[in-house]
């Protein structure tokens, strides 16, 4: 007997939701699935579920995760997020030597200009020019989405 296999929206919804929680990959994710929802995860099924039931499907494997997190998660898993719907910060111009003595740092983010993301699941890298006595916000880097 072969699996059902879930649609790309579904499956996106699954990677922007696994994103949301710390430490989570789509496996994981779906494993807690599973257990609350049954395999495959369909739309009619990700409506029905609640805050409460991921958090104790999987013998409770979401159990201890900032329910903020998987708020967040769930609104992913039924399609309510807007990647774009939250503010960016604005960058500013900057030209090479502007700042003596300064470096380039990456920042993973997921939410605005919150340094909240993982450098391998985050959602956009805010890139910063820093010195001693400054820094400043150089350019906002999408990252592909697959």
């Amino acid at each position: 007997m072969s699996a059902s296999p879930i649609s790309k929206e579904i499956a996106l919804r699954i990677g922007l939701a696994a994103r949301e929680l710390p430490d989570t990959d789509p496996g994981r994710l779906l494993r807690v699935l599973n257990d609350a929802i049954g395999l495959p995860p369909t739309v009619k099924r990700l409506e029905k579920l609640t805050v409460e039931v991921l958090k104790s499907a999987g013998d409770g494997e979401f159990a201890d995760m900032d329910k903020a997190a998987v708020k967040s998660a769930l609104a992913c898993l039924k399609g309510e997020n807007e990647i774009s719907a939250e503010p960016l910060p604005e960058s500013e111009a900057y030209a090479e030597g502007e700042m003596p003595n300064s470096i380039r740092v990456a920042f993973a983010s997921n939410k605005g200009e919150m340094l909240d993301g993982h450098f391998g699941s985050c959602r956009r890298f805010l890139i910063y020019q820093v010195s001693s006595d400054s820094s400043r916000l150089i350019d906002i880097r999408a990252v592909e989405q697959r």
